[in-house]
């Protein structure tokens, strides 16, 4: 069942000159992109000082947000496969996107970000949720299902991904087969204003994406993270006509993390 929370109201305006207008607020379902990032930013913001010896007065509550919107997040926000127990993807809404023409978009997937939800749900204590969590209904771990999530957006990268250009389209549908593996859809999908086959202003975060993962967990991300970087890497070097490029940009970056 999809959870959907609808708020639709009207307001009247008092605007300059004594002029109303009527206009109607409607909030539909969330935005997996904006949500993650947002966690992220109070997971950071509480791990920043976690350590001081006197802590922001909003410290608690905001620790405590994190997780309660970690958990939200992986219930509300990525969808279990098809055929069971393989895979967990990334949504595109509360109430859209996922599988096959429900449709997706790369920029949504940041392994990155599952990686810190993970470890912070990990490292958060039982008796210090003051909720009950989700029934998923998997027989899963929660450990185990953010490794769903990670390790699914980076196979639904890795298919959407032109291997000629190392780049992606702003939108991509997937399906999973019988044995679980990632394999592209068929069909048309856009959203956005922006077209399917274009590496336009949605595909573009996908790159920022990889490297922030790369960037907190250089270890974990490293062949993932590579693959992906790799044939990008490759053509800019091929159309390069300046001089001093790095031929191992993309190794070079990865060893500085892994060694800082």
């Amino acid at each position: 069942m999809c959870f959907q929370f609808s708020l639709a109201k009207e307001f009247d305006l008092i605007l300059i000159r004594n002029k109303y207008m009527r206009i109607k607020i409607i909030i539909i379902g969330a935005a997996p992109d904006g949500d993650q990032d947002a966690i992220v930013g109070m997971i950071m913001a509480v791990q920043a000082v976690e350590n001081d010896a006197d802590k922001p007065i909003w410290y608690n509550e905001v620790r405590k947000w994190a997780d309660a919107s970690a958990s939200s997040f992986l219930f509300h926000n990525t969808k279990r496969s098809i055929t069971g127990n393989m895979n967990r993807i990334v949504k595109l809404g509360t109430c859209w996107g996922g599988w096959e023409s429900e449709g997706n978009n790369p920029s949504y997937h940041s392994p990155g970000s599952y990686r810190l939800m993970k470890s912070y749900q990990m490292n958060f204590s039982d008796a210090d949720r003051d909720y009950s969590m989700p029934n998923f209904d998997d027989g899963l771990s929660l450990e185990s299902r953010w490794d769903q999530v990670i390790r699914t957006s980076y196979a639904f990268l890795d298919h959407a991904q032109c291997t000629d250009t190392g780049l992606v389209p702003n939108w991509a549908m997937v399906s999973e087969t019988s044995s679980g593996d990632i394999e592209l859809y068929p069909g048309s999908f856009s959203g956005s204003g922006t077209p399917q086959y274009e590496f336009g202003s949605e595909a573009s975060r996908t790159v920022w994406r990889v490297l922030f993962d790369v960037a907190l967990h250089p270890n974990d991300a490293f062949l993932n993270a590579a693959n992906f970087l790799i044939p990008l890497h490759n053509k800019l070097a091929e159309t390069y006509t300046g001089s001093g490029w790095n031929s191992n940009a993309v190794s070079t970056l990865i060893k500085f993390l892994l060694e800082n």
